[in-house]
């Protein structure tokens, strides 16, 4: 079974030639390539909202497609599901209980445990389907890994990053996640600052491992154990440090009525505690949704990020 639905995925090739980059951006729960993918490529933004217009000074907008003209866009839609949590069938990379729902029982151990299984099995799916998209796409450019983008809007955000965390291969060139948050931020972060060592009163904290290098490999084997998903016996033995050298982009609308702020302030300080250096924008307008706001900034990162 793949996470996509094959004819479902959307391709827009580059508009001129040499083919450099290829952006992959996932869809929320629910939607489609269809609904998702036109939508933030073609999208009017406003020339004077972008720091960097230099190449389009005399036009009054622009796009994420005209900004990128040698770079191949990838939609794929996630398969057509069965949600536990909603009780019936849509297009989602993994089930998940709401996230605006009220928080856990702590009374409630197997409703508990119940509601935090839910995304294991979609997600070990998604990340086998996406690696093998990241491989065929980095072949395309010669080996390239510095041209891909991996990013996503909402659930298609808190995808791409598990992905990346589990990702082996070389560093991909950025990481991008919109209005999205991160499943198992709770284990991932203890993992990475080491809260759960074994501490004998003598230790008074001083003997927990700081390098960071230890701590993105704590977090990672944290949620390689939770998803069930060992490291290739052929990886190098630092691939548990690849996302390291990836550029990182998160952008999150306070009034977020779908994917809370906070739960995006979380995945952010998670993300910092395993040792990445994260690009991070708030906006007091606008809710659960791609803005010209968030689509500006976004442009300004992956046009200083990526060799344009």
């Amino acid at each position: 079974m793949t996470a996509f639905q094959n004819s479902g995925t959307i391709i827009i090739n580059p508009s001129r030639s040499p083919h450099k980059q290829t952006i992959i951006l996932l869809h929320d729960r629910g939607g489609d390539a269809t609904g998702f993918g036109p939508a933030i490529l073609f999208k009017p933004l406003r020339v004077r909202r972008l720091r960097s217009n230099i190449y389009h000074s005399s036009q009054e907008t622009t796009t994420l497609k005209a900004k990128f003209p040698h770079a191949k866009f990838i939609f794929p839609t996630a398969a057509s599901q069965y949600s536990k949590a909603s009780g019936h069938d849509l297009n989602q990379w993994f089930d998940n209980w709401p996230l605006h729902a009220t928080t856990n029982d702590p009374d409630d151990q197997m409703q508990n445990e119940w509601r935090n299984s839910l995304p294991i099995s979609g997600l070990r799916q998604t990340v086998r389907t996406l690696h093998e998209l990241l491989e065929a796409e980095i072949g395309e450019l010669g080996g390239n890994a510095s041209g891909i983008v991996l990013g996503g809007f909402g659930q298609g955000s808190a995808a791409s990053f598990i992905s990346a965390l589990l990702w082996e291969g070389k560093s991909l060139g950025a990481l991008t996640g919109m209005c999205g948050w991160l499943p198992f931020v709770e284990d991932i972060t203890r993992a990475a600052l080491n809260e759960d060592a074994d501490m004998t009163p003598a230790d008074n904290g001083d003997n927990r491992e700081t390098d960071q290098n230890t701590a993105i490999q704590r977090g990672v084997n944290k949620l390689r154990d939770i998803l069930e998903l060992p490291s290739s016996s052929t990886a190098s033995l630092s691939s548990n440090a690849s996302i390291q050298n990836t550029q990182l982009f998160i952008a999150h609308a306070a009034q977020d009525g779908t994917v809370p702020i906070a739960l995006g302030r979380r995945a952010g300080n998670c993300l910092e505690a395993l040792g990445l250096d994260v690009e991070r924008k708030e906006y007091m307008n606008g809710g659960h949704e791609c803005s010209e706001e968030i689509l500006c900034d976004l442009v300004d990162f992956l046009w200083n990020t990526l060799d344009s």
